[in-house]
This record gives C-alpha cells, structure tokens and sequence, in this order.
C-alpha cells in the first residue's frame, strides 16, 4: 500500500528540528514539511487551508473554533512550557505583588496569543484580579479574522498610534549580553527608535561593559584587545540572573533555531 501524502506547517523548535531535516520519518506516511515563522503560518493555514495539518498557537485555535472553522485538534504538543515567569514588571512602578496588577496597563502581543490568555487566567482564578480590569496594549494583529473585541474589552493595537515594531531580539541566551532590545518606527515621520527591556541587574551589567562594546563596535580594537574586551562582557554578563520565562519570548520576526 501507498504511503498516505500530507503536508504539515510548523517552526522549527529543538523539538521538531528531526521532523523538520528527515533524521525522523513517520511510518507510513510521506510528511512535506514547510518551517514558517507562526504569523506567515497562522495566516496562510486559516486563509487559505494550505496545509493538511499545522501547529497553531491554542488561542488562536480556541478563537477559530469559537467562530466555526472546520479543523480538529491533534493531542501533539511540541511547544510545551509554564507560563508562569511570563509577567515582566517595571522596576519603578508600585507593583510588589500580583493582585497590584488590577485595573493596570499590560503589554502583549495579542489578545489571542496563548501566554497572555493563560496569564490572565492565572491572575484572576489564583490572585482575583479581573481580567476586565485590565487595559490590553498589543503590538501585533489578531490571527483569528473577523474577531472584534466585546464593549467590555480595554484593548488598543499599539500600530494603530502610529508605532510598528520592527525587530526583536531576545538576547537573555547570549554570553556577553542579557536583555531584550527592540526597534519601532513611526509611520507618519519615519521616525525610528529603540526600546530596551532590562532586569535592574542587567541593566547596570549593560552600563558597566557599555564602553567594551562600543571600543568593539569601532572596530578600533586590535584582536587581543577585542578577546579581552569579550572576555569581560562574558564575566559580567554570566553574574546577570536570567528570569524564569525570559529565554522564551520569541524574536520577531522568528529566527530559525540555526540563526540563534
């Protein structure tokens, strides 16, 4: 008997990588593997039912559902993770604990995307924090067409005051660096600028090797200066906690596993 033909969309994750290369088949079955970056996936799978099968992100399914799309889920779960350390918080604000997250502004990337829906729940079922007292700022388009908030919903795309993210780089994996750094642009003026998202710790990590990087950056160092100047970054960056969560929050656009 023929093998079964179908095609399947997912990233490529430390755990799908063997699917993704072929080291692992599956029996019986001739699987044409396309790796897209989830927005590129979602979209194409939901507009155009391009793809036998896809990994999709829960909330985005659980929104398609909702509105009666024809799919069916499949118990596989490649992307497995709690989403506990997922709540950054500003240094300087009044927030010690987490029912002060009441009535608070919070920054996610969708109303749809699975962290910020399972935080949500996890701040009102443990901590009695109304998810209807939150005002949601996102900074990407919803994946599940159609959908409009309900009346009751504080939410505002932050593209729609002008601001589109243009890159982010989650840099808490590196050895001479920890943080997060983010570039916008300004649609109206073509203004560009940077965000940066630090812990106190490597914050102050950031400041002490800032003059290491930027003798780098010149390009003025001669090669054993640049080794000990790396060398530096690397001691003090290896004293930097990393958050729980932290090493989670995906680039954008996604990186493959190799360009990591």
């Amino acid at each position: 008997m023929a093998n079964l033909r179908l095609s399947l969309s997912c990233n490529e994750y430390d755990r799908t990588r063997f699917l993704v290369d072929g080291t692992i088949k599956a029996e019986g079955i001739d699987l044409q593997i396309l790796a897209l970056p989830s927005e590129e996936r979602h979209r194409r799978f939901s507009r155009e039912l391009e793809f036998d099968a896809c990994e999709l992100q829960m909330g985005v399914f659980l929104g398609w559902i909702v509105r009666g799309a024809p799919f069916r889920a499949i118990p596989v779960f490649p992307h497995r993770k709690f989403c506990h350390g997922n709540v950054l918080v500003h240094a300087a604000s009044d927030i010690q604990k987490p029912e002060d997250l009441a009535g608070k502004t919070i920054g996610m990337r969708a109303h749809f995307n699975p962290v910020s829906l399972w935080m949500r729940g996890i701040l009102q079922d443990e901590y009695g924090v109304p998810a209807r007292s939150l005002k949601l700022r996102t900074n990407q388009q919803e994946q599940v067409p159609g959908w409009e908030p309900p009346e009751w919903m504080d939410i505002e795309r932050l593209k729609s005051q002008g601001f589109e993210l243009q890159k982010l780089r989650n840099s808490w994996s590196d050895e001479q660096y920890k943080g997060i750094n983010s570039q916008w642009i300004e649609r109206d003026t073509g203004q560009r600028f940077e965000v940066q998202f630090h812990t106190r710790m490597s914050f102050e990590a950031k400041h002490l090797t800032h003059d290491a990087y930027e003798r780098i950056r010149s390009k003025q160092a001669d090669k054993f200066e640049e080794l000990v100047l790396e060398a530096f970054q690397r001691k003090v960056a290896a004293d930097v906690p990393v958050p729980s969560g932290a090493t989670d929050i995906p680039d954008y656009p996604e990186r493959s596993a190799d360009a990591r």
